[in-house]
């Protein structure tokens, strides 16, 4: 699942930005809760503009912001590899 970078189920604020990342923060936690399998990414903001084709994943990236064309391609090795649910602690975060 595409998540967000701040993504927060307690994230306090009624502005537009503190609703999305409580919404993203809450989903994320009832995927994790599901039992299914599941990868979550969490990108910085997303560009509508030609990807780099490079990426940077890690626990903590910072901030930033990132084409959509270069999300895509890094979480689908992640969605198609055979790993015990739950091995991942924190879900990545991705910046260019």
């Amino acid at each position: 699942m595409v998540s967000s970078i701040g993504a927060d189920p307690s994230r306090e604020g009624d502005d537009t930005f503190s609703v999305y990342l409580r919404a993203k923060g809450q989903a994320d936690l009832e995927l994790e809760a599901s039992g299914l399998d599941y990868t979550i990414v969490r990108p910085a903001s997303l560009r509508d503009e030609p990807g780099t084709g490079r990426v940077h994943l890690a626990e903590h990236v910072g901030g930033g912001s990132i084409s959509r064309q270069d999300v895509a391609p890094c979480w689908l090795p992640c969605s198609t590899s055979r790993r015990p649910q739950g091995t991942c602690s924190r879900p990545p975060e991705v910046v260019p």
